[in-house]
């Protein structure tokens, strides 16, 4: 009796173990099977992604040669049509023709400086030169190429009176101080004045700095320069500029009239002579720092820059305002 109940037990037993090993067989092929299928769709799908690229590959393969096909097409046709008009002596002339019209009519519209304005008559002229020398030849007669080769040099010298300050004052002014970026927002910008015309005018000493640095000093007001006090005690006669009302300006009523003076006598006659503008003293005390504006250097720069010379009247406006609100605003503020 008790070895068959061993036996039995012995079965269950034996029957329990095949049942887990069959168990764990069926789950080891599951997850073979489920790793297989994962790696097979893994793979289909990186052979998807980078057939995609080859796909995108070729196509910006395909639009950069036709790109390039275009341009190449484009350029050739450019130097084509240049040597067909090369080739051809009369349709080149008359191409420099209407491009020196171009020049002359048009410049005015689309430009206002005066730099630009004489650059473009300067390439005017180097194209009427050139279309008269295609059409004619050695056949040129002397007077033509007399006038045409004199208008081409005044007007470069036109060109470089205009564009010579300029390049003088970016070789030696690359860049400005403190102060001159202070009294340029302050003073020069609200009128128009360009940072490369305030280099120009320091370049060529139209403008220039006063410093009283160990004693004070007397300056005259004839008219020949006009101050801006940028620091410091500044009086003229007996006016004092200290305290709330204090000036900024002096000398802008002479330095006025000496301008009005100096274009008149440049317009017409030199040797007219013109009552002198009335002299004040302008004292500085020690510490003070002035700008300076000679109105005999002015008015040169004036000749060849047309914003300049709206430019300068607006500033002397703005000094005559100031120093007429001041008084008012003294007023104003001692009635309340």
């Amino acid at each position: 009796m008790m070895g068959s109940t061993k036996r039995i037990v012995a079965a269950a037993a034996m029957a329990v173990g095949s049942s887990r090993a069959i168990c764990v067989h069926c789950l080891a092929l599951a997850g073979n099977q489920s790793f297989a299928r994962t790696r097979t769709r893994y793979r289909r799908s990186a052979k998807s992604a980078l057939t995609m690229y080859l796909d995108l590959d070729g196509a910006v393969d395909v639009i950069v040669s036709s790109s390039s096909e275009n341009l190449f097409q484009s350029t050739s046709g450019v130097f084509q049509t240049s040597s067909v008009i090369a080739s051809d002596t009369r349709l080149e002339a008359e191409i420099l023709n209407d491009a020196s019209y171009l020049a002359f009519d048009f410049s005015s519209i689309l430009f206002s400086n005066t730099t630009w304005l004489r650059l473009c008559n300067v390439l005017g002229r180097i194209f009427i030169l050139t279309s008269t020398y295609l059409q004619s030849g050695a056949n040129v007669s002397l007077d033509t190429a007399l006038l045409q080769i004199s208008m081409l040099l005044v007007s470069t010298h036109l060109f470089l009176q205009s564009v010579g300050p300029q390049i003088t004052a970016l070789i030696n002014s690359p860049s400005l101080s403190v102060r001159d970026r202070r009294v340029y927002t302050n003073l020069f910008d609200p009128t128009g004045v360009s940072a490369l015309q305030y280099k120009t005018l320091l370049a060529s000493r139209a403008i220039e700095w006063v410093d009283c640095h160990n004693s004070s000093a007397y300056l005259d007001l004839n008219g020949e320069f006009m101050y801006f006090r940028y620091t410091g005690v500044v009086a003229e006669e007996t006016r004092e500029s200290t305290g709330r009302g204090q000036h900024r300006f002096f000398g802008e009523l002479q330095f006025a009239r000496s301008l009005e003076e100096r274009s008149k006598k440049r317009s017409f006659s030199k040797s007219k002579k013109t009552p002198p503008a009335s002299n004040s003293t302008l004292h500085a005390e020690r510490g003070s720092s002035l700008l300076r504006l000679s109105s005999s250097k002015i008015l040169q720069l004036m000749e060849n820059d047309d914003e300049l010379s709206t430019a300068v009247p607006k500033l002397i406006l703005m000094s005559l305002q100031e120093k007429l609100i001041a008084p008012l605003e003294e007023l104003y503020d001692g009635s309340v």
